[in-house]
């Protein structure tokens, strides 16, 4: 399936020629061979392979460059629009819909979502707003400890 292999190109490129350095009987090898970056694409990949329903990420897109990030956002987005992904596309309607939260770290990441949920950080209520109505000052934690 060329979708399935394209899937699989894209999160686990950075992966290729280290194959052999990966023990099969060593559940954790990938571990040691593989950058943090890398580890991060195939936890991702591991997701995707489940075909889940309801996939929740924080902050998704945090351990990698912006072209990765807008190539992980498509295949996210791939993922919701064709209910899974390597699928036939003769079985969609018969398929249930998937729903993948996420937390973005940026306002274009927040406006690429299709629902947009923002907490008010003084009474920690949580409302629906537009790309439009987005706070520009949101924040990914309480404190501000990670980026706006």
């Amino acid at each position: 399936d060329p979708e399935r292999a394209s899937l699989l190109h894209a999160c686990c490129s950075a992966a290729s020629g280290k194959e052999d350095k990966i023990q099969l009987e060593d559940d954790f090898s990938w571990q040691d061979v593989l950058s943090f970056t890398e580890q991060v694409k195939m936890c991702l990949l591991r997701a995707l392979i489940t075909n889940p329903e309801v996939l929740v990420l924080h902050r998704p897109f945090h351990n990698y460059d912006s072209v990765t990030q807008e190539q992980v956002l498509a295949v996210l987005k791939k993922h919701t629009r064709n209910r899974g992904l390597g699928l036939s596309g003769d079985t969609w309607a018969h398929r249930r819909p998937r729903t993948v939260f996420f937390t973005p770290e940026s306002l274009d990441q927040a406006k690429a979502a299709d629902v947009i949920w923002q907490i008010e950080e003084s009474t920690a209520h949580v409302h629906q707003v537009s790309a439009e109505e987005l706070q520009r000052d949101f924040r990914s934690s309480k404190h501000g400890e990670w980026t706006r």
